[in-house]
């Protein structure tokens, strides 16, 4: 499954594909569709390879990347779950780098702050772990995504809430045994906004959403 995007913010232009990997939720992919948008003006780059200048020899791949002029990492962004290990070795790796995770809330937020510190994650005040306020990520998640696709079946079922992992192109059943099936909108995701450090002020597919993330 594909999400084809442009995004303009400000006056500049990017078409993108993002390609979900492998088990990949569509939730994931909205997040990193939602840190590309944030750091636009960075010129970031998704589904890096290990193969990469910048990041070669090492065993990690972000979820975005940014590039110095020089071609060294200045940015580094995880989406969703990251564990204190990982950070650990970026910040030890990248000490010039900002390190940021993405979070659908705050209160995942909360808990890997609590995590990095309890494992004395070294830089760990570095880490910038934000997060999207209370029910944004579901407006988020549902400019981009179109709304879901449902079963007969499901329609008498409750709600898929949005923490539960489900792969593209697949389903899940609810505890009632309830079949729902989730999708993508078909054809192009239109995201146009202003450039702002750590917030939104955009138009996604007609829909206005404009807040600040949340800094655990």
């Amino acid at each position: 499954m594909q999400i084809r995007c442009n995004v303009q913010i400000d006056s500049d232009f990017r078409k993108v594909i993002l390609a979900s990997q492998e088990n990949e939720t569509p939730q994931h992919l909205a997040l990193k569709l939602a840190a590309f948008v944030l750091f636009f003006k960075s010129k970031p780059l998704m589904d890096v390879s290990l193969k990469h200048p910048a990041i070669a020899g090492q065993e990690f791949r972000p979820d975005l990347l940014a590039l110095n002029e020089s071609g060294e990492v200045q940015l580094w962004v995880e989406c969703g779950t990251v564990t204190s290990h990982k950070l650990d070795k970026l910040t030890r790796r990248y000490r010039n780098a900002r390190i940021i995770t993405l979070k659908e809330t705050y209160h995942e937020a909360e808990t890997l702050r609590k995590t990095i510190e309890k494992h004395k994650v070294q830089g760990a005040d570095r880490v910038e772990i934000w997060a999207f306020p209370n029910r944004m990520f579901q407006e988020w998640f549902n400019a981009v995504a179109g709304g879901d696709e449902v079963s007969e079946e499901a329609k008498h079922s409750p709600p898929l809430g949005l923490s539960e992992a489900v792969p593209f192109g697949g389903s899940q059943r609810s505890s009632t045994g309830a079949k729902r099936v989730v999708s993508f909108r078909k054809g192009t995701v239109d995201i146009v906004g202003e450039s702002a450090e750590r917030s939104f002020n955009l138009v996604v597919n007609a829909v206005p959403l404009q807040f600040d993330f949340l800094t655990a």
